[in-house]
Formats: C-alpha cells, structure tokens, sequence
C-alpha cells in the first residue's frame, strides 16, 4: 500500500510540476507569500521553500531522465537569500512564485 501511496505522491508531484514550470496555476497549501517570508528569522522555518524545491525537482526529473536543476545549489542559505532578493521586488507573490521563477532559473543554466 505504501509504495501505491508513494507513486500517486510522485505523479502528483509531478504533474503540479510540470504545470507551474508552464506558467499555469496549481495549489500550494501553507505557504507564506512574500511579506511574510521576509518577516521570517528562523532557516527552520525557512525550509518549506526547500520542500517545495525538492518536490518540484524529483518531479521534474522523473519526467527529464533524471536531469537535476538543484545540483547547481550549494546550500540552502544560498536559496534563502535569492528568496529574499525576490520577496523584496514581489511583495505581493507567494513563495511558490519565487520557487518555480528559482527552479526555472537553474533549469537555464
């Protein structure tokens, strides 16, 4: 039963995935948009953002052949300040809006 529960979560994963990397809207739930990100002092805190990365990426590469975007990353302050640069110009954004502009900035590179 757990292996079934896994690929529903894995196909789920990657279907919202491959929508937000689209440009279309998907649900997010329990994410603070910008203003609150910017109010956050712990990383503890913070790693929702990493969750929600690391979602977006084992989604992605279940479908590009196991191609990683992430392995650019070198840690995750270095993704909680590119948060910060753009919570401070998006305001009004979720944190799944920087998430997926961050994923597909890695994917370019």
């Amino acid at each position: 039963m757990h292996t079934m529960r896994r690929l529903a979560l894995g196909l789920a994963i990657a279907a919202s995935t491959q929508l937000a990397i689209a440009g279309n809207e998907v649900r997010v739930f329990s994410q603070p948009n910008c203003t609150e990100w910017l109010k956050l002092t712990s990383n503890g805190k913070k790693k929702c953002l990493l969750g929600f990365l690391s979602g977006m990426n084992h989604g992605y590469a279940i479908n590009h052949k196991g191609h990683d975007p992430l392995e650019k990353v070198t840690s995750d302050k270095e993704v909680f300040v590119w948060m910060d640069t753009y919570c401070n110009a998006n305001p009004g954004l979720d944190i799944s809006d920087g998430g997926v502009a961050l994923f597909k900035e890695l994917k370019a590179k």
